[in-house]
Parts: structure tokens; C-alpha cells; sequence
């Protein structure tokens, strides 16, 4: 089947409880009302996946015990990795709430997705005629300082960026460092920087060089952007599924002062002041990059899509 384009967001459980009761409806099919076993809904953090058209096509929720249910995917979107982004989406969410003991209850024929992921089955549990299984997960409130992603063999060096073309070559390393997740958060895309053609080329391998990459971009002042013919837009227009953006809309977020990118792989740049190029930057320091992912996301689930990018279906 052709992989297709989707995105996972974090979804409100009133505005978006409509499309969270189809998308249930459409694949819990074993009887009866399947909200009957959703009481609390409001009191739970839920994330939706929708595909390129804005079709929602899975769901899922986060408890404030820990424990996750109703994680579901429409069956023409099903084996294309959207159930494992939006179980990504909630331990992260997870995280941020630092919670650190999950469980879930999957059916004994998905167990494997799960355990994939980290879950331990707890067959103690498990009754000779029950069709599920009850699994755990210890979650780590934060991301191991040395993994898969890490570059083997660096360390938490970082070094100072007072020009351009020090910027520039800093955030090529980054980009091409990328495993599967960029961040960036910048108050105009900058033409200055990211519309260089070497940076627009690692943004496009980036992007082109696997189904799972993903861009994620806040822009503090989207309207300065019209007009520029950027070529980051112009690459995000033939590229959708792989660079979404966002706009704040709480006032502390508009005013924030500076600028960053981060990797998946512990490499960042930070600038203090956007609108200057001093900073600093490392390829791999796990604590920084860390605290600006955090940062990041906090901001991000607190934006909204940007609407000055809708035209161009973005």
C-alpha cells in the first residue's frame, strides 16, 4: 500500500470529542455503546491523527492514573505507523505530566504493538478466557543520555557562533545530524539563514530520507513570511507531511526572544536575542537539547496550525 500523509496533534476533548466518537465507533465494533467505557474523557489529554486532507483517522487517550485507552487507527490507514506516532504522542505527554508507571489493557492479538514499545505483559494477570492482556511500562520522565540516537563518540562540547556563516554551518550540522525529528522555532524563517541553499538542500534529504521524518517549525511572526517566496515554504508545499507549523497565540509565547533548532540526536543552536546570530551550539550535549525540546513542545501545544500558511495547505 502507498504510504500517505498524515500528522498527529494534540486534540481537546470537547472541541474535538465529535471526530474522537467516530473514529471509536468505526473500530470498536464488539457491541453495545462503545463510550460506555470513556466516562471521564475530560479529565483525560488526547491526541488525534489526521491525515494530509485534515481527516481524522486515529485517536487515542492518556489517563491521569497513567493508563491509556481507545488508542485506534481507521482500517485504510492501518501498518503505516500511525498508531505508533500517537503512542509516541502520549508517552510524551506522559512525561511532561511526569508520570512514570503506565499501563494499559490490549487485546491479546496487539499485545505485540505494545510490548514493542517498551510494555512488559503481566500474564499473572491474564485469566484463561480473558481477550486482553494487561501490560505495564516503567517510563523514564526523562530520555536515556545515551541511545540510538546518540552520535557515538562526542561529548557535551559547545562551542560559540558570532556570525552568519558560523550560524549557518552550525544549523547544517544539525539538520544533517537528524534521525527522524527536527525542531525549530525561529520568529520569521529568517531568509538570511534558512533560505541558503545548502541549508534548504539538508532540510530536503532530511525530509526525503525517511517516511517517519518529521519538521516541526513555530513561527513567533508567520505574517512576515508572505511574500518572500521562501524557499523552506516552497519546499514544505511540495513536502506537507513533513513540515508542520504552528503559531503561538498566548502573549508570553508571541514576545518570546529568542531562537533555536534541535535534533533528535542531542545536537542544538541557541540564540539568545533572534535577532542576532550569537550563540552557541553542540552536536551532542543530552541535557541542553533536552531542556529545549521541552521547551519547545510546551510552546508548540499551546500554538495553533498557522492560519497564514493555510493556502498552501501547511
Amino acid at each position: 500500500m502507498k504510504i500517505q500523509n498524515y500528522h498527529i496533534e494534540y486534540a481537546d476533548p470537547v472541541r474535538h470529542l465529535a471526530e474522537i466518537h467516530l473514529i471509536r465507533a468505526a473500530v470498536f465494533t464488539g457491541g453495545g455503546n462503545p463510550e460506555a467505557n470513556y466516562t471521564n474523557d475530560a479529565d483525560c489529554r488526547h491526541v488525534l491523527a489526521r491525515a494530509e486532507q485534515g481527516e481524522a483517522i486515529g485517536t487515542g487517550r492518556l489517563a491521569p492514573d497513567g493508563s491509556i485507552h481507545g488508542l485506534a487507527v481507521i482500517e485504510p490507514w492501518r501498518n503505516q505507523g500511525v498508531g505508533s506516532a500517537m503512542l509516541n504522542s502520549l508517552l510524551n505527554q506522559a512525561r511532561t505530566l511526569g508520570l512514570t508507571d503506565l499501563k494499559v489493557n490490549a487485546p491479546v492479538t496487539s499485545a505485540g504493538f505494545f510490548q514493542k514499545a517498551g510494555f512488559m505483559a503481566d500474564y499473572d494477570r491474564l485469566t484463561g478466557d480473558s481477550l486482553s492482556l494487561p501490560l505495564t511500562l516503567k517510563l523514564l520522565t526523562k530520555p536515556p543520555r545515551h541511545n540510538t540516537g546518540t552520535i557515538p563518540g562526542k561529548t557535551a562540547e559547545t562551542n560559540a557562533i558570532e556570525t552568519l556563516a558560523q550560524t549557518a554551518e552550525a544549523c547544517l550540522q544539525i539538520i544533517r545530524q537528524a534521525r527522524r525529528k527536527l525542531v525549530l522555532l525561529t520568529p520569521d524563517l529568517e531568509a538570511g539563514l534558512y533560505g541558503q541553499k545548502a541549508i534548504l538542500e539538508a532540510f530536503k534529504a532530511f525530509a526525503t530520507g525517511n517516511r517517519d521524518n518529521l519538521a516541526q517549525i513555530i513561527l513567533l511572526n508567520p505574517v512576515a513570511v508572505n511574500g518572500q517566496g521562501h524557499g523552506l515554504v516552497e519546499l514544505a508545499q511540495k513536502l506537507p507531511s513533513k513540515f508542520i507549523f504552528r503559531q503561538p497565540v498566548e502573549v508570553e509565547d508571541m514576545q518570546y526572544p529568542s531562537a533555536f533548532i534541535a535534533n533528535d540526536r542531542d545536537g542544538y543552536l541557541f540564540r539568545l536575542d533572534n535577532n542576532r546570530y550569537q550563540g552557541r551550539w553542540s552536536q551532542c550535549a543530552p541535557a541542553r537539547n533536552r531542556q529545549l525540546s521541552e521547551e519547545f513542545d510546551r510552546i508548540w501545544q499551546r500554538s495553533l496550525p498557522s492560519g497564514e500558511f493555510r493556502v498552501l495547505s501547511l
